[in-house]
């Protein structure tokens, strides 16, 4: 009853994350949360085993490296000595969301030695993921023989979904969903100040003077300066690989381009795309504006305005004033809070999030349900 119950509810989470049950998405004022049981369910995975005839572990590997787009891999979980770890992991058109983890382990059945398989992959993982993760188990099991075993019962795969995804929702969903974890993680593990004034229970009347001076010398404060570079890198990934995204699946953006570009007559239009954006620092709040606006029809300014705050847009560019003058004048003689980083970290978060949606209404597209206003 146990494992029918976690069979059941690994059904459920199949189905919250299925193409065919997704809402389209409208612009609406509040942007800015990521759906925490995306986060969550991510942890989780299909976990599956095929339980060989084979005693040749080479035969076993090489059939499974005959699939191609598989690397060598290292795994946390204990393995019997001799484990070989494999990762396949798709990156055309943003086919692979988390790959499909392989693991070739010896067990001893009876007085023989055999070479199996446990394939893997998380609750995250695209159609093609699962569709893959199944194919290896399946065409492993007509070649090797053997017995499938795990989540599902004997001989069973997991189940698949409608897939309804285009490479564009796909790319869209892999660069948020990046920048998203990158940026929940630093505001999860940012330190607390040395000289804890938020936590402290200290009297109304205290000395705002005295504050400033103990959060002045407080040593966390350069961690917390040190880390504006890293929104700002975060800030940057996010333009230059969304637009790049967009230039390679919107014919029209990547026309406009083209045209705009000089020597591009023995170019293919990847090369085109990637020698346009070698060409743009995206690092420059105008820049980007600049690029979207002319290129993509999307207002930067009015949509993080409009969806968020009108305050956001200042902060991203006080955000990137910042950034420019410690990297480039080292200069960090300041006062600056947890607090002052973390709003810092919210307005990214919220204007990135806030763009996303709007690219996911503009061209209609299908992805997954992690930007949602909850």
């Amino acid at each position: 009853m146990v494992v029918r119950a976690w069979i059941d509810e690994q059904n459920k989470i199949n189905n919250l994350l299925s193409i065919n049950n997704q809402t389209k998405l409208k612009p609406k004022p509040n942007y800015g949360k990521i759906l925490r049981i995306g986060y969550i369910i991510s942890c989780m995975g299909r976990d599956l085993y095929l339980h060989t005839e084979s005693t040749n572990k080479k035969s076993l590997s090489d059939h499974i490296k005959s699939y191609g787009k598989t690397t060598t891999t290292s795994c946390l979980r204990d393995w019997p000595t001799g484990s070989e770890h494999l990762l396949w992991f798709d990156q055309e058109d943003f086919k692979s969301i988390a790959g499909v983890e392989i693991t070739i382990f010896p067990e001893i059945r009876g007085k023989r030695k055999f070479w199996s398989l446990h394939v893997r992959n998380t609750c995250s993982a695209s159609w093609h993921d699962v569709s893959m993760m199944n194919k290896i188990l399946t065409d492993s099991k007509k070649k090797f023989g053997g017995t499938i075993d795990g989540d599902y019962g004997k001989n069973k795969v997991a189940p698949l979904w409608e897939d309804d995804t285009s490479p564009m929702s796909r790319g869209i969903d892999c660069i948020t969903r990046k920048t998203c974890s990158i940026i929940q993680m630093l505001g999860a593990r940012l330190p607390q100040p040395w000289n804890n004034f938020q936590a402290a229970n200290k009297p109304e009347s205290s000395d705002k003077k005295i504050e400033d001076f103990l959060a002045y010398v407080d040593p966390t404060r350069q961690i917390y300066i040190g880390l504006i570079p890293m929104l700002v890198a975060i800030f940057e990934f996010y333009f230059k690989e969304t637009f790049r995204v967009l230039a390679s699946y919107d014919e029209g953006l990547l026309a406009k381009i083209t045209q705009t570009s000089s020597g591009n007559k023995n170019l293919d239009a990847l090369e085109i795309i990637s020698s346009f954006i070698n060409n743009v620092k995206f690092q420059n709040l105008k820049n980007v504006r600049k690029i979207y606006k002319r290129h993509a029809d999307l207002d930067i300014k009015s949509i993080i305005e409009e969806s968020t705050s009108i305050e956001n847009y200042n902060k991203l560019k006080e955000l990137i004033n910042f950034r420019h003058d410690i990297v480039h004048r080292l200069e960090s003689d300041w006062v600056f809070t947890r607090e002052d980083f973390l709003e810092f970290h919210k307005v990214l978060k919220e204007s990135l999030l806030s763009i996303t949606c709007n690219i996911i209404t503009k061209y209609d597209l299908n992805t997954k349900e992690i930007y949602l206003d909850i």
